[in-house]
């Protein structure tokens, strides 16, 4: 069982972080704009995707994430 603490969220994007989970942070993106890509490599296969935010969701996020940890940088 997990517990998510958001860091921020709007109509698009919810940024958390699941409780007691030191090493990643979520980012769900809400039909959104993207790209994937296939790259091989040899025998080997590399899943590629790109997504696109706007400069001011990203801003809402980096400044949710900071008001939250920002002590902690």
């Amino acid at each position: 069982m997990s517990a998510e603490s958001t860091i921020f969220r709007d109509k698009k994007h919810h940024l958390y972080e699941q409780v007691f989970d030191e090493t990643f942070i979520h980012l769900q993106l809400i039909d959104v704009e993207h790209k994937t890509r296939d790259n091989y490599y040899g025998g080997t296969l590399e899943k590629e995707l790109t997504v696109v935010i706007s400069r001011d969701a990203w801003h809402d996020i980096i400044k949710g994430y900071i008001e939250k940890h920002g002590e902690k940088l």
